[in-house]
């Protein structure tokens, strides 16, 4: 029996968007995963569909020169999509160091992160080079697990990469170099809103607030699942849960985004461009203008 999960997803605007739909057999490993489907939505041409080669994890939207649209799958195979034709290249790395976790365009370039802090950074070329000196993770004990689960930066001089027990790293005048982090739970989201200012969240409600090599908890009591995907969208920092979105009031507290759309809902990462915030669930999808009127997206018959 196939079950089908929307894994991760971009915004191309109001009403339009891309995301990964996996199919997760009930009795398959997770090693094991069949390939996903890329789903492209629109409200004025309807959904169409695309079988990957593999399982994939994230997307992300490289804007200029014209809009080109990057999937990744776990063990470093990209898709390239621009004016409706695939193209394939390949990371090498990820067969030795592990699965990849994140794909995130930062500054004019795309960068891919995963397991043993393995970073890259793609060329206009297609070509993809490591980016993790300083910060590659290797060791032979199967115990010791270091990885990235997301990457981001608001200049391609000044980055943050976040992951396993906490760390936190980041890139500047051309080097990583490890930041003292508050916390040893594990971080899966950072967003760089501005110079002085960033963001990172994961496990049990953690929610972290970070200025240069300088970080500290955000004390927010509303929720102690686990944050999953975060965002900035009309200078408003937006989290989600599985099964809640939230959205920070005032730096230091958190509020439930109440999106009047029928419950209960599924929520788990978000993504803001073009003019629209949208949340992709497992089992939903919605899009925002304004953070206050939400649309629902039926992709069935």
């Amino acid at each position: 029996m196939l079950i089908y999960y929307c894994t991760d997803g971009v915004s191309l605007g109001p009403g339009h968007c891309r995301t990964i739909m996996q199919p997760v057999p009930t009795d398959t490993a997770l090693e094991d995963m069949p390939p996903s489907f890329l789903l492209e939505w629109s409200r004025e041409r309807g959904l169409s569909v695309r079988e990957a080669d593999c399982p994939l994890i994230r997307l992300a939207v490289l804007p200029a020169p014209e809009p080109q649209v990057f999937a990744c799958g776990r063990l470093g195979y990209i898709a390239r999509i621009h004016r409706g034709l695939l193209a394939e290249e390949t990371i090498e790395g990820p067969h030795v160091q592990g699965f990849l976790r994140d794909l995130r365009v930062i500054g004019t370039h795309l960068y891919a992160a995963g397991m043993g802090r393995q970073a890259y950074r793609r060329h206009d070329s297609g070509r993809w080079t490591r980016w993790d000196a300083g910060l590659l993770h290797n060791s032979e004990d199967v115990l010791d697990i270091r990885g990235i689960n997301a990457i981001d930066g608001f200049t391609e001089d000044d980055m943050y990469a976040v992951g396993f027990q906490g760390e936190i790293w980041r890139y500047v005048r051309g080097a990583w170099h490890e930041v003292e982090s508050p916390t040893n739970l594990i971080l899966e989201r950072v967003r760089v809103v501005r110079p002085d200012r960033a963001y990172s969240a994961g496990q049990v409600g953690t929610l972290l607030r970070g200025q240069g090599d300088a970080w500290e908890h955000v004390k927010q009591t509303t929720t102690e699942d686990d944050f999953w995907g975060m965002e900035w969208f009309r200078d408003r920092l937006y989290l989600a849960t599985r099964n809640g979105l939230f959205v920070l009031v005032e730096d230091n507290e958190l509020e439930p985004v109440d999106t009047e759309l029928p419950g209960p809902r599924t929520s788990a990462q978000l993504h803001a461009a073009n003019g629209a915030l949208w949340s992709f669930g497992p089992q939903h999808l919605a899009w925002t203008e304004d953070g206050t009127t939400w649309n629902d997206v039926v992709l069935g018959p």
